[in-house]
């Protein structure tokens, strides 16, 4: 099933969200904006409103981390694969999460921690703090993105539920005097297997229905006329191929 085209942009819109969170971020925490505005005060007005909002009015970064973890999230459930996707726990997944939540801890830990030299107007543990946290979301990014396709390919591959509708049927033949046993297939566990169809005590009469073409001549009539044949039975057999 392909993705639709409003999916494809919700998608777009909500991962441009994750970066655009973290942008306004690094807007709120690491840039003093007197020290970039020369437009009368309006980059200055616009950090004042958007301090007032909850995830940055009381300047709590971790706020500001958790929303963009959850911006994450978010975006990940809508991932679709375009290719079968080789799943390696470790190398897709735990190292990728691992790496990017120690990246995101530590950047944390750098907020707070001041080196004097500046670069442009900003301390180095703040350059440091922008860059690790960039490359930490990225990494819970893919980490979450490759977990998403995953579940999402593992349920694609039974989209008819055919695993969990299947069953063990009987394998071996039940053999008496009167018996007739019918060959068949049946799916179970990821294979088709040779069954068996055992119709113990005949004489009460069976009633064959099938649209035409079905194989129901082939498959049961005269698997019937054989067997009962062989054990020197005689038969009332109303088929239309031996009217």
């Amino acid at each position: 099933m392909e993705e639709t085209k409003e999916i494809q942009g919700l998608y777009k819109i909500f991962r441009a969200a994750v970066y655009i969170s973290l942008l306004l971020e690094f807007f709120e925490y690491a840039v003093d904006p007197e020290t970039l505005d020369h437009w009368n005060g309006v980059l200055v007005d616009i950090h004042d409103r958007i301090k007032t909002w909850f995830i940055y009015h009381d300047g709590n970064l971790i706020y500001a981390k958790v929303t963009t973890f959850l911006l994450i999230c978010i975006t990940c459930v809508g991932t679709r694969n375009k290719k079968h996707l080789e799943m390696d726990a470790r190398k897709q997944v735990l190292y990728p999460l691992l790496g990017g939540v120690g990246l995101v801890v530590l950047s944390v830990w750098l907020f707070g921690f001041s080196i004097m030299p500046r670069i442009y107007t900003l301390k180095v543990n703040i350059w440091l703090y922008m860059i690790l946290s960039v490359v930490g979301a990225v990494l819970i990014h893919i980490a979450l993105d490759n977990i998403s396709k995953f579940l999402k390919e593992g349920l694609l591959k039974d989209r008819f539920n055919f695993e969990n509708e299947s069953f063990e049927q009987a394998t071996e033949a039940v053999e008496n005097k009167y018996s007739v046993n019918i060959p068949m297939r049946f799916y179970y566990k990821g294979k088709f297997r040779r069954g068996c169809v055992s119709v113990s005590n005949p004489f009460r009469g069976t009633w064959v229905v099938g649209t035409p073409g079905s194989g129901k001549t082939f498959s049961i009539i005269e698997p019937f006329i054989r067997q009962h044949s062989a054990k020197g039975f005689a038969m009332v057999v109303y088929d239309y191929k031996f009217v």
